[in-house]
């Protein structure tokens, strides 16, 4: 009794166990000495530390709070999962939870935040030897914490130029148009403004609740019709400020064609559909740890028709399994047995739906050049997320080249310049992230690719 005492009560003992096999598991998984790894850890725990304690502490509970009200169904409603309130204390509570126990944070959103973190990281020893650089980073935790994208962008475009030699300022707005950076050496000085797109543009969160919508209308009658079933969903038509599209009428004209897939189209819409293994996706369930919001689980249920970056959603029925180590029910669930399901891949391929997305660009664009009026020796560098699927970004792209032919007459090409950063986030079975970043320069330095940002 009295050596049991020592080593603590039984709940401290519990507990003990617990997390030397978490500490054991995560080994396991993950390669700390992986210049990754570290560079994610260093990248977090510089932002983290710019924080008092007790203000992280009030942080992260709310945080917690937060997500212990979600449900576990990602198909209900209020089951979003990111924390808009204060996003950057987000980044830093799941690079924290990844740390703590891999099995325990959110596979999606970690893989789009993991590789801004890692940038960060890369850049802490040069950023943190910039004058105002404090500034900046009490602007990133506190005053623009809830839509903290647009300064860590700005923090890695200064990076950029410090990596290529340059000094660079930070510059205060004092109440005037004024650039985000002065960058120079002993022959050069140019002024650059910085310019991040929200994640999705207003139009295509308007395009997808429209979507939505018309999905949660049939989802309940698609799962009864429609058991164990997938599907691939063009919308050809433009559906913000339209008639919410009658998803049931036009499943309802479904037929079977000559490859085995349902199929129909009309004006509207092409949709195919094919029918899965549910046995086999059990047995691979049963053999594996699966989380419920991942690629791997959407790739199971959807097979060919669930590709990196598509659109997609799903209702189904199964038998729950959770990790009970999770500082959050919703962090800690995986599938067990599956008992049914009904999903579907969508793509918004209509011309109007590409235009209103890449005029945002050109929007964004006008707005920084304006920013820079009256400056010499200008850059502007804009950076857009595609978080939609390779042939629908493909042909935003054009169309934002397109957009752009239309600004370059207010810049002198022989001094100024016009960078336009493309990320795309790269799911896989294999790997926690991957990113592409794509960059267009227009004006001078048209050939100059040496400035990526975010590295894969």
């Amino acid at each position: 009794m009295g050596e049991a005492k020592r080593k603590g009560t039984y709940e401290e003992r519990k507990l003990k166990s617990v997390n030397n096999k978490i500490n054991k598991l995560t080994e396991e998984m993950i390669d700390f000495s992986d210049p990754n790894m570290i560079f994610l850890k260093k990248g977090y725990e510089f932002l983290k530390n710019k924080m008092h304690p007790t203000d992280w502490d009030k942080r992260r509970c709310a945080i917690i709070e937060y997500l212990i009200e979600r449900p576990t169904d990602y198909s209900s409603k209020n089951s979003k999962i990111r924390f808009k309130d204060d996003e950057i204390a987000w980044y830093i509570f799941l690079c924290e939870e990844f740390f703590r126990n891999p099995l325990c944070t959110n596979p999606s959103q970690m893989s789009r935040i993991t590789p801004w973190v890692i940038s960060l990281g890369r850049a802490v020893d040069s950023l943190e030897k910039l004058d105002n650089i404090h500034l900046k980073i009490k602007d990133l935790l506190k005053k623009y914490k809830d839509n903290p994208d647009g300064t860590f962008f700005e923090l890695l475009v200064a990076s950029s130029y410090l990596k290529k030699g340059f000094k660079v300022e930070f510059l205060e707005t004092k109440g005037i148009k004024t650039p985000d950076l002065r960058v120079y050496d002993e022959k050069n000085e140019f002024f650059v403004e910085c310019k991040k797109l929200q994640r999705r543009v207003d139009y295509a969160e308007k395009e997808r609740d429209s979507y939505l919508s018309a999905w949660d209308s049939a989802k309940n009658k698609l799962l009864t019709d429609y058991p164990n079933y997938w599907f691939d969903i063009e919308i050809k038509t433009e559906l913000v400020g339209n008639i919410q599209i009658d998803l049931l009428k036009k499943f309802s004209c479904l037929r079977r064609n000559q490859n085995g897939e349902l199929f129909f189209e009309d004006e509207d819409i092409i949709i195919k559909g094919r029918k899965q293994d549910i046995f086999s996706i059990n047995q691979y369930l049963n053999n594996n740890l699966v989380k419920m919001e991942t690629f791997t689980f959407s790739k199971l249920l959807g097979g060919e028709y669930v590709k990196s970056n598509s659109d997609r959603t799903h209702i189904l029925k199964m038998k729950p399994e959770y990790f009970e180590a999770a500082s959050a029910p919703v962090l800690g669930l995986f599938v067990g047995r599956l008992d049914c399901f009904c999903g579907a891949t969508r793509r918004f391929t209509n011309e109007i739906s590409q235009e209103k997305k890449a005029k945002v660009v050109g929007k964004q664009l006008s707005e920084a050049l304006d920013q820079l009026d009256g400056f010499k020796r200008k850059i502007v560098h804009v950076l857009y997320e595609a978080m939609e699927a390779e042939d629908v970004e493909q042909r935003r792209w054009k169309k934002i080249e397109e957009n752009i032919l239309e600004i370059l007459p207010r810049i002198d090409e022989s001094t100024d310049s016009i960078k336009v950063h493309r990320i795309q986030y790269v799911e896989s079975i294999d790997q926690m992230f991957d990113v592409i970043e794509t960059i267009k320069i227009w004006g001078k330095d048209k050939s100059d690719n040496t400035l990526i940002l975010i590295p894969s």
